[in-house]
């Protein structure tokens, strides 16, 4: 019998929640990994394969994380990444916009969509960490089209 940690994790992975798992929390922690100064201008937006795309909010912070990239990159050693890439746009939405876990920008239509992967979930605080998690990646998205 397998332990419910390595089935979820064999679940995160083929179904491709794992990475967003890892993005989740290096947005979190992201303050801490690179400092409050690098934290204030730029955060992880993408991560695929090992490779971090970072948002930037100028072409000068841009070239100054440049400088700092090997840095930054063994900091995030320790999370599986092996390069990261820089990207000028504009910084993720404050937490202030979030609301119940649900950030601001979800339609209605994503909200059925979102329950209806859910629907099979029986444990109510997993089944809420996913609804956030899914619903944070759709409000990204619908702000980049």
């Amino acid at each position: 019998m397998h332990s419910l940690s390595a089935l979820l994790k064999k679940y995160f992975k083929e179904s491709g929640l794992e990475s967003g798992l890892l993005l989740n929390r290096l947005n979190k922690e992201w303050p801490e990994i690179v400092g409050k100064a690098v934290s204030e201008h730029s955060y992880p937006e993408t991560l695929r394969n090992g490779t971090l795309v970072l948002s930037v909010d100028s072409p000068q912070w841009m070239h100054h994380l440049g400088f700092y990239k090997n840095e930054i990159c063994l900091k995030l050693s320790a999370y599986n990444i092996h390069d990261i890439r820089f990207k000028l746009g504009s910084l993720a939405p404050p937490a202030s916009k979030v609301v119940s876990g649900i950030p601001h920008g979800i339609s209605n239509e994503d909200m059925e969509y979102i329950e209806s992967i859910l629907k099979d979930i029986t444990d109510p605080e997993l089944k809420e960490k996913f609804r956030s998690l899914i619903a944070k990646g759709l409000a990204r998205a619908n702000t980049e089209r």
